[in-house]
């Protein structure tokens, strides 16, 4: 069986690489805009900007570049400890927790630690009748479950974002 070849004309070429350039140039734009955070470990982009962006949602205008917020993921050595917010400038998100985690449990961790570092709140140990933690807030010995999914999100986030 004879092999087929296209051939395009020089107007269908031409354009076919413009639509090439305009898409590719589009990504990279985008891929800026999404993640312009140095100094910040590029796993933590997104969560960092979904804060912002939760925020915005909620009359905040929150910067954390201009804030100069750090980020990184690294083991922290006290057992038990999944992020911590050092200095009131750099979150540091443990390495274990990360790679075992789901994407609610990092963005709950990543969110409380912010909370710390960018809005300056303390712990809040307020519980539910049904023994849930009522903020993304609460202390990490527990005392409450965490309860936090894409049907509490919500609630839980205007509860951050109010304080």
């Amino acid at each position: 069986m004879p092999s087929k070849s296209v051939s395009f004309t020089p107007p269908t070429k031409l354009f076919f690489i413009l639509s090439l350039s305009f898409l590719f140039y589009n990504c990279d734009k985008q891929m800026e805009e999404i993640y312009n955070y140095s100094n910040v470990d590029e796993r933590l982009h997104p969560y960092f900007k979904k804060f912002e962006q939760e925020g915005k949602k909620r009359g905040l205008i929150i910067d954390l570049e201009k804030a100069n917020i750090y980020g990184s993921i690294e083991v922290i050595q006290n057992s038990g400890i999944v992020g911590l917010c050092g200095n009131n400038e750099k979150v540091i998100i443990d390495k274990d927790f990360w790679a075992r985690s789901s994407h609610y449990s990092k963005e709950l961790v990543v969110f409380h630690e912010l909370g710390h570092c960018y809005l300056q709140l303390s712990h809040s140990t307020h519980i539910a009748n049904n023994g849930t933690c009522k903020s993304i807030m609460r202390p990490g010995d527990g005392g409450c479950l965490d309860y936090y999914n894409s049907g509490t999100r919500t609630k839980l986030l205007d509860e951050l974002f109010s304080d």
